[in-house]
């Protein structure tokens, strides 16, 4: 058996001589679940999500994605995914259909009702500094929008705001490439910032790779 341990990963894993594998992850987020399928299974926990291999099941590369089963189901991030039979990863038919569902939960349904614009544009010198050292200077425009979002339409709400961000040019490590630099983006503000210093910490924090 060999084994493999990485805390910058949460990640503990053990292979078995056939080359199946048990896994233990650390996990962030809220997560219940049980499924077993071909290719192993799974047990998750809130913090904790364990794989291991079922009876008889294949290393992935051995499996036929077309034609797999499944049996579970699985509580994460708001939604209810199931599972109950052979699958079709591709176009489902008559003859092989998909027998999955995702759900979306009462509390996991969150609306968009608004969008708001607060602010007058304000133009800023805008300083990235990349990691070869080189500095680029453009001009920044932004605005403070604020968006809101309910649960059903009705309360509670979230609400975000954030300032909105044009460049007068490319910024940003792929700059001038073919994948090309950032040219816009929204960046949320903290409690009574001002739209400069949230631009200010924007320059100083956030990475365009």
């Amino acid at each position: 058996m060999h084994i493999y341990f990485e805390p910058t990963e949460r990640r503990w894993r053990a292979w078995l001589s056939d080359g199946r594998s048990f896994e233990i992850c650390w996990l962030d987020g809220w997560s219940f679940g049980l499924k077993i399928s071909e290719s192993g299974g799974f047990i998750a926990v809130p913090g904790l999500k364990l794989f291991f291999p079922t009876p008889g099941s294949k290393e992935s590369e051995a499996l036929d994605v077309n034609n797999t089963w499944d049996y579970g189901f699985h509580f994460v991030e708001g939604h209810l995914h199931l599972d109950w039979g052979r699958q079709n990863n591709w176009i489902p038919t008559a003859d092989h259909p998909r027998r999955s569902a995702c759900l979306t939960l009462p509390w996991a349904d969150w609306r968009h009702v608004r969008h708001d614009v607060l602010s007058e544009p304000e133009e800023h010198t805008y300083r990235y500094r990349c990691d070869s050292g080189d500095v680029q200077e453009v001009k920044a425009t932004i605005q403070v929008e604020e968006r809101e979002w309910r649960l059903l339409g009705l309360w509670p709400r979230k609400v975000s705001r954030y300032i909105n961000v044009d460049f007068d040019a490319e910024v940003g490590e792929a700059r001038g490439s073919w994948k090309g630099g950032t040219t816009g983006c929204g960046w949320d503000m903290l409690t009574d910032e001002t739209p400069q210093q949230a631009l200010r910490r924007m320059e100083r924090d956030r990475r365009f790779r």
